[in-house]
């Protein structure tokens, strides 16, 4: 929705990595992205999938991971990086887990990658800001803006937290900046109680 300049920020850093393949944007707005804001970088690895409508978060991921050649990393679009290489160095040894998670502002109090239990709930320390899928399952298209991250959480087999205080990021900008958003969160929140607690799956 271009409401956070931070992309503008990272864009360059993820094309420079040689550990990313691809940078897939879901624009879901009618406004078009200022490349030439960071044209002293050549985004060749940049694809941009425009809609005609807003799909809100959740719908764009799923259209990402349908357009993505290789493992599927979802990041925000208002996080910054310090160090993207070895953040994906750190994940791609560790094949073990369906689903990783990064916590942000140091929130962290270990560094690397552990093990989560799954009986534990949810993470709570801005675990969907950054998630590396190996095997995304789609979120149901009621889901809008918020709970796409717990959905992949509790379908995942395993799930693996990555602590390295390397992500800076105003935690949910966009919904707290904007009304209507946070009112469609909260549907979501009461949508995603009704999917789990009936074993729906709607697509």
């Amino acid at each position: 929705m271009w409401k956070s300049e931070l992309i503008y920020q990272m864009l360059p850093l993820y094309q420079e990595c040689e550990l990313v393949s691809e940078i897939i944007i879901i624009n879901n707005s009618q406004l078009t992205i200022d490349l030439l804001r960071v044209s002293s970088v050549n985004l060749s690895k940049v694809r941009l999938y425009s809609t005609s409508k807003n799909n809100y978060v959740n719908a764009s991921w799923n259209i990402g991971s349908l357009l993505a050649k290789d493992t599927v990393v979802l990041a925000n679009d208002d996080i910054v990086i310090d160090d993207i290489t070895f953040l994906l160095k750190c994940i791609s040894n560790r094949q073990e887990y369906d689903l990783i998670g990064a916590t942000v502002n140091n929130l962290a109090n270990f560094t690397g990658i552990k093990s989560w239990d799954k009986e534990k709930g949810f993470p709570r320390k801005s675990f969907g800001c950054f998630m590396v899928c190996r095997n995304y399952i789609r979120i149901p298209v009621e889901l809008k803006i918020l709970c796409g991250d717990n959905w992949l959480f509790d379908h995942a087999k395993s799930v693996g937290i990555i602590g390295a205080g390397c992500i800076q990021t105003p935690i949910s900008v966009t919904i707290k900046s904007d009304p209507e958003f946070l009112k469609i969160g909260l549907e979501d929140k009461n949508v995603y109680q009704r999917l789990m607690t009936n074993k729906e799956y709607i697509s």
